[in-house]
């Protein structure tokens, strides 16, 4: 449930309740939650929302609340997946800046500073995040979006202590993120209803401590539940001889059409390259009884894809009908980095075909 209170035109209280959500915003529209994590295993349990905004000035807006970042890549095909490769950090409370400049057809600044990403109650480390977002409109539908944010230790996050099961005070890794995009909304007759986007995305990880491993052994990882996701692991050198670096781009394109003003068709486009500073990842040369048995040589780079086509109707104004199939692919077969079929057998591909019916109630 959402909730809004309005004291005055000054200051504003806004609430969500929903103990399915997940903590990062990737994952709103998704349709698949089994390996995702909860709202309430989270410090606020139920609470997946939350913030209380001042208004300075017409322009200006100060906001204490959850934060989940800048860097998702806008919707342009509006497909439920259409983000299965992109990355965004899970909820911390922040206070935020809000400022708003008449400039071409509007200008928007951001400017977040926040405990931590995955920290919304207590502050579990002495390094803390900032995050800058900045958006322009401009030639009435055009968007242009870019964000830079720097998280200083992902160790004693909710997100660390979930993912690996275990709590420290040691230094893990300081996050980097940055996002670029452009996005074309077409308001002019014959091409109304038509959205072009793009945009271009990169996370950079570096371990802060060479001589400590804070995350398992990638060996280890197979009885992980979230995993294959090359995102999700930390991959630190096992001598302590190298402080590992990972990169991840990640680039996307799409597109939908709205028709009969009640039907959104869309695709997408998604390629994704992970690169590590150590040779972090395993090719695999053969499967048996549905694992790798036989592993090749090292790399230090992987590559996926990810392509999807669908479309949205909606039945009347609080029902809608999603349709969409997304294939998932990795560039080869990975020892620990691989999709499984419906045999169960290790696979470098995913086909998914789902259907939603959803209803909004108000």
């Amino acid at each position: 449930g959402r909730f809004f209170y309005k004291s005055s035109e000054y200051t504003e209280a806004h609430m969500e309740i929903d103990p399915f959500a997940s903590p990062s915003k990737q994952y709103d529209s998704s349709l698949d939650r089994s390996s995702l994590a909860q709202a309430r295993e989270t410090e606020l349990r139920i609470l997946s929302a939350y913030s209380l905004t001042w208004k300075a000035r017409t322009n200006l807006s100060l906001i204490l609340g959850s934060h989940a970042g800048f860097s998702l890549l806008p919707e342009s095909s509006y497909l439920a997946k259409s983000g299965s490769l992109s990355e965004s950090p899970w909820r911390q409370t922040a206070l935020i800046l809000d400022y708003r400049l008449p400039v071409a057809d509007g200008m928007n600044l951001k400017l977040a500073i926040g405990n931590g990403e995955g920290e919304l109650v207590n502050n579990k480390d002495a390094q803390q995040y900032v995050g800058l977002g900045a958006s322009l409109s401009f030639l009435q539908s055009m968007l242009l979006e870019t964000s830079l944010s720097f998280d200083g230790n992902n160790v004693g996050s909710e997100e660390y202590e979930w993912r690996y099961k275990e709590t420290s005070e040691l230094k893990g890794f300081s996050t980097q993120r940055f996002s670029l995009s452009l996005n074309y909304n077409a308001q002019s007759v014959p091409m109304r209803g038509l959205v072009i986007g793009g945009g271009w995305q990169r996370v950079l990880q570096h371990d802060l401590d060479k001589q400590i491993n804070t995350v398992p052994e990638i060996s280890t990882a197979d009885g992980l539940e979230w995993f294959p996701d090359p995102a999700l692991m930390l991959i630190e050198d096992s001598s302590g001889l190298i402080a590992n670096t990972l990169s991840r781009d990640f680039f996307q394109m799409g597109l939908s059409y709205r028709i009969f003003d009640t039907i959104i068709l869309g695709t997408d486009y998604g390629y994704k390259i992970s690169s590590s500073k150590i040779e972090a990842y395993e090719v695999c040369d053969s499967v048996s009884n549905k694992k790798c048995v036989d592993k090749g040589e090292s790399t230090k780079q992987i590559a996926q894809t990810s392509f999807g086509v669908g479309g949205n109707w909606m039945i009347n104004r609080d029902l809608k009908l999603s349709v969409e199939y997304r294939r998932l692919e990795f560039d080869d077969l990975y020892a620990y980095f691989h999709y499984t079929d419906s045999d169960g057998k290790a696979s470098k591909m995913r086909d998914i075909f789902h259907a939603r019916l959803s209803f909004k109630w108000n």
